[in-house]
């Protein structure tokens, strides 16, 4: 009868469009919304998300009352090498990211400095089916939870925790959310660290900074008074020495003084030069040269 009634109301009618109305949805917010009139299609008509028993939701499409709502999942897949002896596969860490406004599923690696290979977002924002033969529908919330394994595009993840957000929306939910569970050792990693612990560092290359050293000490000398006892040579005499060392290039000159008023003004005794701590005894004439006049003059006799 409803269904002949609702013929009848069609006839003679031209326009067939939805009767939408502004109303607010919350607190100040204005939107548009389809008035549905009451037990026109039944009592199944009112929609209810399935995580909420029928009458203690609110009536909000889903882009709505999941606005913004992101759970978020630790998990991790076993990729194979086989270049690397004693490695035969790598560990790789994941963020699964589960959008609930629309239900699609982002997957990203985050970034290892010096890791070697390409990092970052491994599958874009997307609704991801069932591998086959159940590709005919999509991963959900249900499909989600700590120590789960699910395959997305022929890559099998491990899921090993969850972040507090998740744990309590599932909760909630009345999904038990297992403790989390510690991913595999990596044994590239550990072969990285082991040769890490092994090498020795190299050590810097220091230079000596001269020219901060000669201005800050320009100008700056020690003056120290001395004395050579030369009495044991023949014609030998006591001299009264004046040594000036340099601060700025670590350099020494030694100069005599004048002993008596009017007499011989003094000599310089050592040229501004640096001067070994320890004295080896002087070179032998030609000795520094490689090629000298008596060399020659020797080879050429030969």
């Amino acid at each position: 009868m409803s269904g002949a009634k609702e013929r009848v109301m069609q006839i003679g009618r031209t326009k067939f469009n939805m009767n939408p109305k502004f109303d607010f949805i919350g607190k100040g917010n204005r939107a548009l919304m389809e008035r549905v009139k009451p037990n026109m299609l039944g009592p199944l008509s009112d929609k209810y998300p399935s995580l909420y028993p029928r009458g203690e939701s609110i009536e909000l499409p889903g882009w709505i009352a999941f606005d913004k709502r992101i759970l978020c999942f630790d998990a991790f897949f076993q990729e194979t090498l086989q270049e690397v002896r004693g490695s035969p596969f790598l560990i790789r860490n994941v963020k699964i990211y589960l959008f609930l406004e629309d239900g699609t599923i982002q997957v990203v690696e985050p970034k290892v400095p010096n890791s070697g290979i390409s990092q970052g977002t491994l599958i874009n924002r997307q609704k991801i089916r069932f591998p086959a033969p159940m590709d005919d529908n999509f991963y959900d919330v249900l499909d989600f939870n700590i120590g789960k394994e699910v395959e997305l595009y022929g890559r099998v993840f491990k899921i090993t925790n969850c972040d507090r957000f998740t744990r309590t929306f599932l909760n909630r939910c009345g999904i038990a959310v297992p403790d989390p569970i510690s991913a595999p050792t990596d044994p590239y990693m550990e072969i990285r660290d082991a040769a890490k612990d092994g090498m020795q560092p190299k050590k810097p290359n220091r230079t000596v900074d001269t020219r901060g050293k000669f201005l800050e000490n320009d100008k700056k000398i020690l003056n120290f008074k001395a004395y050579w006892d030369d009495q044991k040579t023949p014609y030998g005499y006591i001299h009264h020495l004046e040594i000036r060392y340099y601060l700025a290039d670590d350099t020494i000159e030694i100069k005599e003084l004048q002993v008596e008023p009017g007499g011989e003004p003094g000599f310089l005794f050592q040229r501004r030069a640096k001067m070994p701590k320890i004295f080896k005894g002087l070179p032998y004439p030609g000795a520094n040269a490689n090629y000298t006049r008596l060399k020659r003059a020797g080879l050429l006799a030969g």
